[in-house]
């Protein structure tokens, strides 16, 4: 993946801040799903293995800073589709965190309505029920 984008960057499961516990589950929860009968990890080196991935890679020093190329692309649909599978089992095992993404949706329709009362609340509810889940409640 290094060779391809030339950084790392973890992903994260989006919807509301994860706990490092959190994180750690949703690193593992993509890890093993599996796509196609495939984990992320046998994909990747599939992707990997491709003629066109292996050139590019070759001629990465040629491609223009600050511009995703179509391999990049690529990259980034196969591991978003592992992203959405593991957010979805996260949320089936960590009540803390389903309750949260919850919130997340109400404040939103709050803001919609341009409730600000209501969203503040329900904001500074949602920080405190991240700061109980970070303790470990």
């Amino acid at each position: 993946m290094f060779e391809i984008r030339g950084d790392y960057i973890e992903k994260t499961p989006g919807g509301v801040k994860a706990t490092p516990a959190e994180q750690q589950q949703f690193n593992a929860l993509m890890a093993q799903s599996k796509v196609n009968g495939r984990t992320l990890g046998e994909r990747i080196l599939a992707f990997r293995r491709q003629a066109a991935v292996e050139q590019y890679v070759q001629n990465k020093g040629a491609a223009l800073s600050g511009v995703k190329s179509g391999i990049e692309k690529e990259l980034d649909r196969l591991i978003d589709e592992h992203r959405k599978i593991a957010f979805d089992q996260l949320i089936q095992v960590s009540p803390s965190y389903q309750e949260r993404v919850l919130m997340k949706n109400a404040i939103t329709v709050a803001a919609e309505d341009n409730n600000v009362g209501e969203a503040r609340q329900l904001q500074q509810e949602m920080d405190d029920l991240y700061q109980r889940a970070r303790r470990g409640y």
